[in-house]
């Protein structure tokens, strides 16, 4: 947009909300004016470090002419963001990951990410990142489980594992052990828990576990040691 003297609009935001503005300079009442912010609510200039941004009163003038868009909050607005297509407000202008975490009842066994717009990666956020909510558009976060590999023994040979449970018959198959002639039992110091009867009961599985194969099948010479 262009005004009658060839001058190219310049634009602001207000809360989320883009204006134009034909002058260099604006000040605080009109920024006030232009974006219908009640005269309780302070209006302040959004700086690039979180946590200082500059509080511009009535009477201030604001270059909006430098590089970039300028971009002004006030203090009592709220911002829309979205955790796992569940959409929520936040009533500050940045949300760290420990906040996000508590609005969307995000449990540690998460991750957390911001959406970036391809061909960019999406941002991991962790609990002491903060995110500015007051750029222009809706913030985007997702969750992903956090996925961690156990280590376990079968006939004290290691193995690795991301299952939260497994059966006896699926360890013995972790260890390519055949389950029509042999059957587990798990070794807790010097008690042994066996599994000949329960083949398909749950296990949790914690990383150091040891487990050993009994074979039970027809004897050969091979099987006489």
């Amino acid at each position: 947009m262009e005004n009658k003297n060839n001058k190219k609009a310049l634009h602001f935001t207000i809360d989320g909300r883009q204006f134009d503005w034909e002058q260099q300079f604006i000040t605080g009442i009109e920024i006030r004016q232009k974006g219908n912010v009640p005269e309780d609510f302070h209006i302040y200039l959004v700086v690039e470090k979180p946590g200082e941004n500059e509080l511009i009163k009535n009477a201030d003038k604001v270059d909006l002419a430098r590089q970039g868009i300028e971009h002004f909050v006030s203090d009592k607005a709220s911002w829309k963001l979205i955790i796992d297509d569940k959409h929520f407000e936040w009533h500050h202008q940045y949300i760290s990951g420990e906040d996000l975490r508590q609005l969307g009842n995000i449990t540690a066994d998460y991750q957390i990410f911001l959406s970036i717009k391809d061909p960019w990666k999406d941002e991991l956020i962790k609990n002491e990142d903060k995110v500015d909510l007051a750029l222009p558009g809706i913030e985007r976060f997702f969750t992903k489980h956090i996925i961690s590999e156990k280590t376990i023994y079968i006939d004290d040979e290691k193995y690795n594992t991301s299952a939260e449970f497994l059966t006896p018959n699926q360890i013995m198959q972790l260890a390519n052990i055949d389950k029509t002639d042999h059957y587990l039992k798990q070794i807790i110091g010097t008690e042994q828990i066996s599994y000949k009867d329960k083949p398909e009961e749950k296990i949790k599985i914690v990383s150091g576990m040891k487990f050993v194969s009994i074979y039970v099948g027809p004897v050969t010479v091979s099987n006489i040691k």
